[in-house]
């Protein structure tokens, strides 16, 4: 097993709810109040809960900016500037629970759990509320580049370029509850409970997004990884890799687990959370590698990357494992034999001109087994042969270059043996 843990006993037996680093330690914060450092990447755990209340509390988030750790309770905030020793309450304005944070160079932001939007300048010691809407429900903030997103629960879609002091309604929810929303340039994707809403003007028009295989699901959340989004619901895992033109099913290597409910972005590699499982996908993969993490009470409520480490918590423990480890589980999986017949989806999708397409032949009595795909129009002629050969067990992948085809919907089918599976793709030129 190379993952290790820290259980709850190690840290006052709390529920564990949110886990972060500043850059040198790692804090956690519990769900029934607690806050722990540790200075050795999770090996020890040290209290530092002075001057937080001494009854039980809940702590829903915090945030660190530039070695000011703020957190966020049932009882407001709490605020440490000596990395944690000493904690101050700072919000007597602030009557609710605060859910989620934003920060910049100026000033930190709150969003109560009762829909209010605060402000508190660095230079200030009061918060002002600068609520666009009173929606009476969770408050979600994204700070990106110059401008404030407030994505709130019922009332839609809210932006700030001047930190609050004027906003713009850029989304109006109607009947849709705002679930999650990232942002990327002028690229915004929202997700709902039963769809997907986009914008690619900074939010000065939307359209809601519609593909066959999207039908009323609840989006849990949405990750963008270069120009690749992902859409994690209860029941799949979608990714778009041309900004939300063109949609596919992703979930080659989650194995039917497929209902993700976070996912975390570190660089060019995203990682998806579900129950007690962690998958991992670099872009240029086209299928994730579930992290073996055995450690079943583990929820991946919250992640973070620290040192080359990954950390997950979630319910009563911690587990951490080493990234090159990771990627050396993952370097294994491509390379170990698969089990069953596998052709993914290709990656780019849409493409032009060259896109990647793998696929595998499972190990059986059969030394050998006859492999060809062939790549079809929609009238069903055949434009080109990538494979025609013998193939031993094992995992491949083959170019296929459209250079000489029009764009348009193509598809590609895998024959060996009594196996056969087509999919689509689309060249865009």
């Amino acid at each position: 097993d190379d993952w290790l843990s820290t259980t709850y006993s190690q840290l006052g037996g709390s529920g564990l709810c949110h886990i972060g680093s500043d850059g040198k330690d790692l804090f956690i914060g519990c769900n029934n109040g607690g806050v722990y450092r540790s200075a050795d990447n999770g090996v020890n755990w040290v209290c530092i809960n002075s001057n937080l209340p001494k009854t039980p509390y809940s702590i829903y988030n915090f945030t660190i900016f530039e070695s000011k750790f703020y957190l966020g309770t049932d009882r407001g905030v709490f605020n440490s500037n000596d990395n944690g020793l000493s904690w101050h309450f700072v919000s007597p304005e602030i009557s609710s629970a605060i859910v989620s944070f934003a920060a910049d160079d100026d000033a930190i932001f709150a969003g109560s759990k009762e829909g209010d939007v605060y402000r508190r300048r660095y230079a200030d010691s009061q918060w002002t509320k600068i609520t666009p809407v009173k929606d009476y429900g969770k408050v979600s903030l994204l700070k990106k580049d110059t401008y404030l997103y407030d994505a709130t629960s019922f009332s839609g879609i809210y932006v700030s370029s001047n930190e609050g002091e004027s906003w713009n309604h850029i989304y109006n929810a109607d009947t849709s509850v705002i679930n999650c929303i990232d942002v990327s340039g002028k690229y915004i994707f929202a997700g709902t409970d039963t769809t997907v809403i986009r914008s690619t003007d900074n939010g000065k028009t939307w359209n809601i997004i519609k593909f066959a295989f999207l039908q009323d699901e609840h989006i849990q959340d949405i990750a963008i990884c270069k120009n690749s989004i992902f859409l994690g619901t209860y029941f799949s895992v979608y990714r778009s890799d041309d900004w939300g033109e063109n949609w596919y099913h992703f979930e080659t290597g989650m194995n039917g687990f497929n209902d993700v409910s976070k996912f975390s972005v570190w660089g060019d590699t995203v990682i998806a959370s579900r129950l007690s499982d962690l998958f991992i996908c670099t872009m240029g993969n086209s299928r994730w590698t579930r992290i073996k993490v055995d450690l079943s009470s583990i929820v991946g409520r919250s992640l973070t990357i620290k040192d080359s480490y990954i950390y997950s918590c979630g319910g009563y423990i911690l587990g951490y494992c080493h990234l090159s480890q990771i990627l050396t589980d993952v370097k294994k999986d491509k390379n170990s034999l698969p089990s069953e017949f596998l052709l993914s989806q290709n990656f780019p999708n849409p493409f032009n001109p060259t896109t990647t397409i793998e696929y595998s032949i499972p190990a059986s009595s059969e030394s050998y087994i006859h492999a060809v795909i062939k790549v079809y129009d929609v009238l069903g002629r055949e434009v080109a042969t990538l494979v025609n050969e013998q193939k031993a067990p094992g995992n491949y992948e083959v170019k296929f270059d459209g250079s000489k085809l029009a764009s348009g919907v193509y598809l590609y089918r895998l024959t060996a043996g009594s196996f056969s599976q087509t999919k689509k793709f689309v060249l865009m030129k």
